[in-house]
């Protein structure tokens, strides 16, 4: 028998690979309502019955988006939806008001009240804090991307004993792209230089300065960043300021299923992360992952998540976060034959399905 799916995602579910990958699972037989913040640029376009996309408009300034956000969601009916899966802690926090609510699926994709961006306001992590554990009160189950965030969660909030907890992680949709000129052509890039590319939000303590580093000081590496984020005009003065704007280009965001297309024109993946705060300690981003598919051997942090993957099926290598020579020489000598198991294939969202649906439709 089908089910009644509500998702709620603050951001444009289209450029979230997650929210993407669990919506295409659950519509197969379930109907699903999508509330989110739809980008006027770019068209919804969906012939599938079972989905129907529903737009939150708030306002875009600052702090006041969340508390647009929480108001308007606060407001929407919930009585008709067997589950409720929220994308974020801040659908988490409003959802959880509602009375006789269904059961609340909580995709706890970072750890929120570590973020790297918040580790010097300590006023942003209380508030933070304050609003996941008010919000789990009314949350059945937990689904986090690593077990190192998973074990973080349940000691945290040890004295929720109603809580189930599951790992289900940022593979992506499909694996094995082929390789093309994409970029090279878009940006006009020698076939003598490698094309080292970032794919994911721009905000600070994201590795995006030493993406830098790298690229000012090698004259045979060409750097690309695909995605969108607050401090985007941040790094685009200082892009601007080295007089890096024909070594350095940004794309915008690109929806999820035309995005691997893209990766697999790049020559190397960058997931150089700062350990900065918490959150980032435990990274296992979906970048990771969608490199691994698109081919591309990924240079990544000394982080324990991310050197366990790419081990596990030699995805890359891990190096020091400020080992700059290591990092070009990586990038200049990174040859993809000499990568990649077969066990490599598996990390795929397919491999994930079959749990992800039992816990949002079975449980």
């Amino acid at each position: 028998m089908s089910k009644k799916i509500a998702l709620f995602f603050l951001g444009d579910f289209r450029f979230d690979a997650r929210c993407c990958n669990m919506i295409d699972t659950l519509i197969k037989n379930n109907y699903v309502d999508v509330y989110h913040q739809h980008d006027a640029r770019y068209p919804i376009v969906s012939n599938n019955k079972n989905l129907k996309v529903k737009n939150i408009p708030i306002v875009q300034i600052r702090w006041i988006k969340y508390l647009s956000w929480f108001w308007a969601v606060s407001r929407v009916s919930l009585c008709k939806y067997d589950k409720i899966v929220a994308s974020d802690l801040y659908s988490l926090y409003p959802l959880s008001f509602k009375k006789n609510s269904p059961k609340i699926i909580y995709d706890s994709r970072e750890i929120y009240t570590e973020l790297a961006v918040h580790t010097k306001n300590n006023i942003k992590n209380y508030i933070l804090s304050f609003m996941e554990s008010a919000g789990l009160a009314k949350t059945s189950s937990i689904i986090t991307t690593a077990s190192s965030d998973q074990k973080f969660l349940k000691s945290k909030y040890a004295h929720y004993n109603h809580i189930k907890y599951y790992t289900i992680y940022n593979y992506p949709y499909d694996y094995r792209w082929n390789k093309n000129d994409f970029l090279r052509k878009k940006f006009n890039i020698s076939n003598d230089c490698k094309i080292l590319l970032y794919q994911g939000v721009i905000q600070k303590n994201r590795g995006l300065t030493q993406f830098i580093n790298i690229i000012q000081k090698s004259n045979k590496i060409n750097g690309v960043i695909i995605g969108y984020g607050e401090h985007k005009n941040y790094f685009l003065n200082i892009i601007n300021k080295l007089s890096l704007k024909k070594k350095i280009f940004i794309l915008n965001k690109i929806p999820y299923n035309s995005l691997l297309e893209i990766t697999a024109s790049a020559d190397v993946g960058y997931a150089l992360i700062p350990s900065v705060g918490i959150s980032n300690r435990f990274a296992l981003p979906n970048k990771l992952f969608e490199y691994a598919a698109a081919q591309l051997p990924t240079l990544a942090s000394k982080l324990p998540n991310l050197e366990k993957a790419i081990k596990s099926y030699n995805l890359g290598k891990c190096y020091r976060y400020n080992d700059l020579n290591g990092h070009i020489k990586f990038i200049l000598s990174a040859d993809k034959k000499k990568f990649f198991t077969k066990e490599s294939s598996s990390l795929k969202w397919t491999s994930q399905e079959e749990e992800f649906k039992a816990i949002v439709l079975d449980e």
